[in-house]
């Protein structure tokens, strides 16, 4: 998580760490951003979660609902951009992350959430992209070993003219999340 807070969009924001700095280290499988309260819903572990708080402005009581979820939901963390229509994170929401060890950072400034989602991803691909190198060359020496000589670079040929839906599939895989090498 510490990855995405250090990027230049997300410095932009000011960001200030309110609850689980001995955290940060947590590996981030996506960036997400979201305003919708039952958020955790479509998360997979270890999302990345980024709003404006509309979600939580309503009550102490619906903050502290979306910390549980995310919680629930083994998300890697929550940043909340305040702005003029939600100025501070509720104690309570605070203290709950706390207990529940879900890292909560918050931005005094806006900043803009698909320069840090296209920041991030551009990272997780770059990530992908030295593993693909290196299936590659598992795929080409696996032609190698079963004597056809060129067959598994013929493979990996192929392979780079997928479609980039399928490279974001791979996503998922533990090796492309961002966080500890």
């Amino acid at each position: 998580m510490a990855d995405v807070l250090d990027l230049p969009a997300a410095r932009a924001g000011l960001p200030e760490v309110l609850t689980g700095a001995g955290r940060l280290d947590r590996s981030v499988r996506w960036v997400h951003v979201s305003d919708i309260p039952n958020v955790s819903e479509v998360l997979a572990g270890h999302g990345l979660v980024l709003t404006t708080g509309q979600a939580m402005a309503g009550s102490a009581r619906s903050a502290v609902a979306l910390v549980e979820q995310l919680a629930q939901a083994s998300a890697a963390g929550l940043v909340v951009e305040l702005g003029a229509s939600y100025p501070r994170v509720q104690p309570e929401a605070v203290a709950r992350a706390e207990e529940l060890g879900l890292p909560l950072v918050c931005l005094h400034a806006q900043v803009r959430f698909v320069e840090v989602t296209e920041a991030a991803h551009r990272r997780l691909g770059d990530r992908l992209g030295l593993l693909r190198g290196v299936d590659q060359d598992a795929t080409a020496g696996v032609g190698q070993v079963v004597g056809q000589p060129g067959a598994g670079q013929a493979r990996v040929e192929r392979d780079e003219h997928r479609a980039e839906g399928a490279r974001a599939n791979s996503v998922s895989r533990n090796a492309g999340w961002l966080g500890p090498q």
